[in-house]
């Protein structure tokens, strides 16, 4: 298997009373509201999610939480990307019976994007409009879609309703690349930070993921920002 560095960095941003946002790596750790991790993920399957709790509804922030904690176990014992739409669901679930049981968590919800890595594949996913980006050869290219409609309402997401859903996320397989990064973020960095700026700092930076937060802060940061880099290096 490819060799993976990561590197991870969460900030509640200059506006915003908490931090929305969640993360996850397959070498657990946990940064809470603010912080930078990095580490190699070793094993033979390397995993990493973001969750953006959805701003102006109920308790976001737990609905983020939730969402990694229920994938966590799914994505260490995931044989394929066949397993990632029970996953999703699994989690959609998990958020929508925590409403059923607490009415002041009515309404709450998140994005969620990671990646799963097997072997000599990588498969990415993501609902909502919390984007995965790659870098390589130079180039910058998004993997992710974009749930979106009207330019900010999302027309997918875990939770934010009681009600059951047709869940439809995007989930990309492609090889496991020898030479390259892969960016996981909210949108509280990629509503600010545009795309040149983002392939700058992710073809020289040996702390990226921290640098990409600075430049959001420095950008305004009105939102929570998080991101998650991955190196991939030949084994």
């Amino acid at each position: 298997m490819t060799n993976v560095y990561c590197w991870a960095a969460t900030h509640v941003g200059l506006v915003r009373e908490q931090n929305e946002d969640a993360l996850a790596v397959s070498a657990a750790f946990d940064l809470g509201s603010e912080g930078t991790w990095e580490g190699q993920l070793a094993g033979e399957r390397a995993w990493a999610m973001v969750a953006d709790g959805m701003g102006g509804h109920a308790a976001g922030e737990v609905a983020s939480r939730l969402a990694v904690e229920v994938m966590a176990p799914f994505l260490t014992e995931c044989s394929s990307a066949d397993d990632l739409p029970t996953a999703l669901a699994s989690a959609d679930w998990a958020i929508r019976h925590a409403m059923a049981e607490e009415p002041s968590l009515k309404g709450m919800g998140t994005t969620i994007c990671g990646i799963l890595a097997i072997s000599n594949k990588m498969s990415v996913f993501n609902i909502g409009d919390s984007k995965i980006q790659f870098w390589n050869a130079g180039e910058l290219r998004q993997l992710s879609e974009d749930h979106v409609v009207h330019g900010h309402i999302l027309t997918q997401c875990l939770g934010g309703s009681s009600q059951g859903r047709t869940l439809a996320p995007c989930i990309v397989t492609e090889p496991l690349p020898g030479d390259a990064r892969l960016l996981l973020s909210s949108d509280g960095l990629t509503d600010l930070v545009p795309d040149d700026q983002i392939q700058d700092i992710l073809s020289r930076s040996d702390r990226p993921a921290e640098e990409l937060v600075e430049a959001a802060l420095t950008a305004g940061g009105h939102d929570n920002i998080t991101a998650v880099v991955l190196q991939f290096e030949p084994s």
